[in-house]
């Protein structure tokens, strides 16, 4: 079993089909079916209802095959949003305040085991990348969707990071972490990198927006909520991605 990322696009706006949820009673009744078949009691489906995220997070990072030893790095689980210590309407400089904004996507990337190698970190079996892309993102009318895939120049198999990592970046020092292949020779300087796995889109204003790490000219690195670039991707724009290693 290989453990890329699993990602699953999460709609807040209420547009789940009802095929899905059916889909996701069965695989829960299969999976209820499985347990019993191992020998798991009403106590001990209790105990796992109840059970701590880093047991979760252990447990999924198995099934994802994760080899878990004893010596282990830190197993992190980035489906958990862990929140940002600003509110996101400061972040983005008012631009979610207004009632008709809604989140258009939010991709998941599920359990991953943080590993330190000799210029930074990984996750599983996937780096940090850092990458401008060519071309231009479409703007999809019904519903409003921002389509990375018409974004060129983007790595094979990847995948976009989202608000949990931008977050995640953006406390504790973290943002220090090296990309595989920074552009920025450790220099940034009027530099903007999204994280286009979370993208929302503000029928107001007409603006698609994605979570982003910005630099001015004095190299100072900011978190906050950021329009999209519009039509040809410029230059100085960047977007974060997981890679195969």
């Amino acid at each position: 079993m290989n453990n890329t990322p699993n990602v699953v696009v999460r709609d807040r706006g209420g547009r789940n089909e009802n095929s899905e949820i059916g889909k996701e009673l069965s695989h829960a009744h299969k999976l209820i079916c499985q347990l019993r078949h191992a020998g798991a009691t009403w106590d001990d489906l209790v105990a796992m209802r109840d059970a701590k995220l880093e047991v979760f997070s252990e447990f999924i990072a198995r099934i994802r095959g994760i080899s878990v030893t004893d010596d282990r790095d830190e197993i992190i689980n980035l489906d958990y949003e862990p929140g940002s210590f600003e509110s996101l309407t400061d972040l983005s400089n008012g631009f979610l305040a207004s009632k008709g904004v809604y989140d258009v996507d939010d991709d998941r990337l599920g359990i991953w085991q943080v590993q330190s190698e000799s210029w930074g970190i990984f996750f599983g079996n996937m780096k940090f990348s850092v990458e401008r892309p060519s071309g231009k993102g479409c703007f999809q009318k019904d519903p409003p969707r921002y389509c990375r895939g018409d974004l060129l120049g983007i790595s094979k198999n990847r995948v976009y990071l989202n608000l949990a990592m931008a977050t995640w970046f953006s406390q504790g020092g973290r943002i220090d972490i090296p990309f595989d292949g920074s552009p920025f020779n450790d220099n940034w300087g009027n530099d903007t990198i999204f994280f286009l796995g979370t993208v929302w889109w503000v029928p107001i204003r007409k603006v698609f927006l994605a979570p982003a790490l910005t630099s001015n000219k004095s190299g100072h690195i900011k978190y906050q909520i950021w329009p999209i670039p519009v039509g040809k991707w410029p230059e100085n724009c960047y977007v974060a991605l997981l890679v195969p290693r």
